[in-house]
């Protein structure tokens, strides 16, 4: 699915919230269309990269995770 049509959606159901559809539901799934906009790593101290649940997803020049995080299932962005 393409950023835009994800953003999309997530303003939609925003719209659904606003009017006074408050259900649970549909909370979960902003966040799980959340997880599917990349985001870039958390560079760590010792210079590892961390997803933003905390898992490490690259060491030195060893990548654990490759396209989403195998922890939370975040999308991760590895442009420069």
């Amino acid at each position: 699915m393409d950023e835009k049509k994800v953003r999309e959606a997530i303003d939609f159901i925003k719209t659904l919230i606003t009017a006074g559809n408050g259900d649970e539901r549909l909370y979960t799934a902003i966040e799980a269309l959340e997880k599917q906009l990349p985001k870039k790593p958390k560079k760590l101290e010792n210079g590892d990269l961390a997803c933003s649940c905390g898992l490490i997803i690259q060491r030195k020049n060893r990548r654990t995770c490759l396209y989403y995080c195998h922890n939370c299932g975040q999308a991760i962005d590895w442009s420069e």
